[in-house]
């Protein structure tokens, strides 16, 4: 079991509830990025869905995804599908408005590296019925703006957006058999 105040270890049960995720556990991402040069000269898009099956020590699965890249005004198109390992999108179920956490997302979907995992610190901003709000501490909010929802129970994120200068990344949580979600 990871360690307590990690991410990861708020998804893994709760007294009196079910632990989760167990063998065969899944859960499925919408995940979609995009940049573009300041003069406007090369824009890429890509869109991808990422399936992850908890085999009862980790987590495997795929993505699969298409990237648009526009050069000088001539488009490609390219689809993929690479396997990925990682976890689920996941915040400490245990916030509380004020306090700063760090949240695992999956982003920067591409067709050299697939979905990646990478985390980012947050401000729980508000509580609203099963789910907290996090978002860009107060000094990064020049260079990026960040939006994270996260179940309150079970630590999974439900749904992120973040913007920064020349890009874009957002993702949600599209399909799970975790238990209340």
């Amino acid at each position: 079991m990871p360690p307590s105040g990690s991410p990861q270890a708020s998804i893994w049960g709760e007294r009196g509830r079910e632990a989760w995720p167990q063998d065969g556990s899944t859960v499925e991402y919408e995940l979609a990025t995009s940049f573009s040069t300041p003069d406007g000269s090369y824009h890429q898009a890509s869109v991808a869905r990422l399936v992850l099956v908890y085999d009862g020590d980790a987590w495997s699965g795929s993505c699969t995804g298409e990237t648009t890249k526009v050069l000088d005004g001539v488009a490609s198109t390219s689809s993929w599908s690479v396997a990925s390992g990682g976890r689920p999108a996941s915040a400490p179920a245990d916030g509380r408005p004020g306090d700063e956490v760090l949240v695992s997302l999956l982003d920067d979907v591409d067709i050299a590296e697939g979905c990646r995992q990478r985390s980012e610190a947050v401000q729980v901003v508000r509580q609203q019925d099963d789910a907290f709000r996090g978002e860009e501490p107060a000094g990064t909010t020049e260079y990026q703006d960040i939006t994270v929802t996260w179940h309150r129970s079970t630590g999974l994120v439900l749904e992120w957006s973040r913007v920064v200068h020349g890009g874009s990344a957002a993702g949600r949580l599209v399909a799970t058999d975790a238990p209340g979600v």
